[in-house]
């Protein structure tokens, strides 16, 4: 990789629960502590949520190469878009945000709830998710520029941004009544979509990111977090849950790809928060370099469950 380079990190497009935007300084030092980021060449992100820890370490390393992949199609469709149909994505989004904020109070809950139906109508009439997945989402389905737009709407108008389906795989969240709303940034934007020129872009499952391990290799996960009580799993953002058993084999390929000699960090909630007793995550990465950080919540229902928590980084 060539020399560390040094300028302004590109912002999110989207929020997004978990985004790592203000923890990406701290993930960077903790990583930087064991692996010389200068000697990576490739990086991959299998559950690109916001694409937070891209964005900024991209500001100071060159990647020859860059991979993001989640399992959510629509949000994959919203980057493919903001990648290959920029200009068009722009104009739709301008004519979206100049109509919503020339609409009276009611006329906005009403503009809302058409759009989430309208976003809703193409979840269900595309492909069930099992059709697509562990494919690039190119040769599947062609890339949908009113989704697109629909999903930046929803995100910036919805309740405290959050992205949450039903068990249809259908998004539920409700209006959150904002009067302005703002739907992109436009020179943001376009430094986004110039860092994607360069990205491969997936749609998927994890696992199939596996064909890019190896030395000179690095991998971010940050995937679902394991609750911990019953009632802090308040988002779903694919219909399939993540439970238990999804970590602990999320953990194996963690092991397989470490030994293929890829480094890798991990982000994920610390047990110890809830129950000291709960060794769940210190025995699963007991090979590796656990740290405990502190992170600030701020995607919650209620205002209370927001604040400081003890966050977990594993290293490898």
């Amino acid at each position: 990789m060539d020399q560390p380079k040094k300028v302004l990190p590109i912002a999110p497009i989207i929020k997004w629960a978990g985004g790592k935007k203000k923890l990406a300084p701290i993930i960077e030092q903790m990583v930087a502590a064991q692996i010389d980021l200068s000697t990576i060449d490739t990086y991959v992100e299998p559950f690109a949520g916001g694409a937070s820890l891209l964005l900024f370490l991209s500001s100071k390393y060159t990647f020859k190469k860059k991979v993001i992949l989640d399992i959510n199609p629509d949000l994959i469709n919203l980057y493919l878009n903001v990648r290959d149909h920029l200009s068009e994505l722009v104009a739709k989004l301008s004519s979206i945000e100049r109509k919503y904020n020339n609409l009276s109070a009611t006329e906005q809950k009403d503009y809302y709830y058409t759009i989430r139906n309208n976003f809703n109508e193409n979840i269900l009439a595309r492909k069930s998710d099992h059709d697509i997945l562990n494919t690039q989402l190119e040769e599947k389905i062609s890339s949908n520029l009113n989704q697109a737009c629909y999903f930046i709407f929803l995100n910036k108008t919805d309740f405290n941004g959050l992205y949450r389906v039903n068990s249809k795989g259908t998004f539920n969240v409700p209006f959150g009544q904002r009067k302005q709303a703002t739907l992109f940034n436009k020179s943001n934007i376009i430094n986004f979509s110039e860092l994607l020129q360069n990205t491969e872009i997936m749609l998927g499952d994890y696992r199939i990111t596996e064909e890019f391990a190896g030395p000179g290799t690095f991998f971010y996960f940050d995937p679902p977090y394991r609750p911990l009580t019953d009632s802090s799993s308040f988002t779903s953002y694919a219909k399939s849950s993540f439970n238990d058993t999804s970590q602990q084999e999320l953990a194996k390929f963690v092991s397989k790809i470490s030994k293929k000699g890829a480094h890798f960090a991990l982000s994920n909630s610390d047990p110890h928060q809830s129950d000291p007793a709960d060794d769940f995550f210190d025995t699963l990465y007991s090979d590796f370099t656990i740290n405990r950080i502190q992170a600030s919540r701020m995607i919650s229902a209620k205002s209370q469950g927001r604040g400081k928590v003890s966050e977990l980084l594993i290293v490898g």
